[in-house]
């Protein structure tokens, strides 16, 4: 193949946990921000998705895409790009011919959901605005109160006291690592009215979710894979993270830091002493309409 010569059969990859899935797809990373206008422009290129993450469920987000031909999944393995590579098979990584899809328009793949997917997120929508609630996180160290249940005061908080609906979800799974498989439990067993609980609903999926986050007012919840997916779309965005991960994280998210450019973030740094009360208080008083900011507390 020539260096200006277009390949017919190209691929795109994603790897790690959900967050990283939704970083790279919804911030069109790694090539995916090429892959509308190739397809367009050739559709004869067959693509491939070549995928190693921490849970396979992730996949779910690729199902309705009209413009993969074929998904391949690995596992979780750590092997990067020479295990791409390995399994390559005649395909060529789209990063790799950077120099033909550059003179390609870039645009942000979409979120393509199945009908039922559609019927769900139009009944939500249909309710008003509401506020993308995420209590769970696939890392025990990102997991800021066990049980989840002390969510619902904050889910009470923001229903009673703003002007917005919540929506809920997550599911229990199995995630992979080096060593031995993690058993993830996430629950929230509760229901009222403006709350939409679809925490271990069989309707529930990735897609959906990340359909609701794009039409959702703003996040509150764990470090997890859906503040990924906020602060990809640089929407509002209020985390609750262990005091723990304060040194760690703090520079990071402050003017200036590794993760300022990924939207409007507020981070509530907290601890088993801290009283929920006051964190419910806090996120009420950043639920105004002053301008928006990144800020630490």
């Amino acid at each position: 193949m020539g260096k200006n010569s277009l390949p017919d059969k190209i691929y795109l990859t994603l790897g790690g946990g959900l967050g990283d899935v939704i970083y790279d797809y919804m911030g069109g990373h790694r090539g995916w921000d090429k892959l509308e206008s190739l397809k367009k422009a050739h559709p004869n290129i067959k693509i491939k998705v070549m995928a190693s993450t921490h849970n396979p469920q992730t996949l779910e987000l690729l199902k309705y895409n009209p413009y993969i031909d074929e998904v391949e999944e690995f596992g979780w393995q750590t092997d990067g790009k020479p295990l791409f590579l390995k399994h390559a098979n005649g395909y060529i990584d789209i990063q790799q011919i950077k120099q033909i899809t550059s003179t390609l328009p870039s645009k942000t793949p979409k979120i393509y959901l199945g009908e039922e997917d559609k019927q769900i997120l139009e009944q939500i929508v249909g309710r008003g605005s509401f506020v993308f609630v995420h209590p769970f996180a696939g890392l025990n160290d990102r997991i800021p109160f066990k049980p989840t249940d002390q969510f619902i005061k904050i889910i009470d908080a923001v229903i009673d006291n703003t002007k917005h609906n919540v929506f809920v979800i997550g599911a229990n799974h199995v995630r992979a690592n080096r060593e031995n498989p993690i058993d993830i439990i996430e629950e929230l067993n509760y229901e009222r009215e403006g709350l939409f609980n679809l925490v271990n609903k069989p309707e529930a999926n990735i897609r959906l979710a990340l359909g609701l986050v794009e039409k959702a007012h703003s996040f509150i919840g764990s470090w997890s894979c859906y503040s990924c997916a906020f602060w990809t779309l640089k929407k509002k965005t209020i985390v609750l993270v262990p005091k723990n991960l304060g040194d760690r994280l703090t520079k990071r998210f402050q003017p200036g830091g590794r993760w300022q450019k990924r939207g409007a973030c507020k981070v509530l740094y907290i601890d088993k002493e801290t009283q929920m009360v006051n964190v419910t208080k806090k996120i009420l008083e950043h639920y105004n309409d002053r301008p928006y900011s990144n800020q630490n507390s």
